[in-house]
């Protein structure tokens, strides 16, 4: 093998392994996105729920004022 191909070989393997860094970087920048994506949906179902709450206690203390 002469120094060339060595050198070809060495550099195809520092490109694989860098292409592997990046998708293990990725994937895991999509796991936190996920994460935080999950968290904003959980705040949302309980900030709707709340807010539904509200709307309707105060309709029925108009409705009880009205009688």
């Amino acid at each position: 093998m002469t120094e060339q191909e060595k050198k070809l070989l060495v550099d195809s393997l520092n490109n694989e392994r860098y292409a592997l860094n990046q998708l293990k970087y990725k994937e895991m920048e999509i796991a936190l996105l996920k994460k935080k994506l999950s968290l904003y949906e959980n705040r949302w179902h309980k900030l709707m729920n709340l807010l539904l709450v509200k709307v309707l206690r105060y309709a029925l203390r108009y409705i009880k004022g009205l009688k």
